[in-house]
């Protein structure tokens, strides 16, 4: 059943090992990606211990900043995305 859902799925994973990369990636290759070109996977760095501690709910918002920034290149100095 398609839903005619305009535009891109993307997949945010923070933190991950290069194994833990590289095995995200083969299965979004193998499967994922045969669903749809719009499925996408955007890799962040780890962010659990950005305030010192080990804190893994710090990925979440700082994930999608780092995707804002770096996919949709967003700039929060002047509040609109760069195309």
């Amino acid at each position: 059943h398609k839903v005619n859902q305009p535009g891109d799925v993307i997949r945010i994973a923070s933190g991950c090992s290069d194994q833990q990369k590289q095995k995200l990636e083969d299965f979004h290759e193998s499967v994922i990606k045969k669903l749809s070109p719009n499925f996408h996977v955007h890799f962040t760095p780890d962010f659990t211990k950005i305030s010192g501690d080990n804190y893994k709910y710090y990925n979440k918002p700082f994930g999608v900043r780092h995707f804002m920034t770096h996919w949709l290149k967003y700039d929060e100095s002047n509040d609109r995305l760069k195309n």
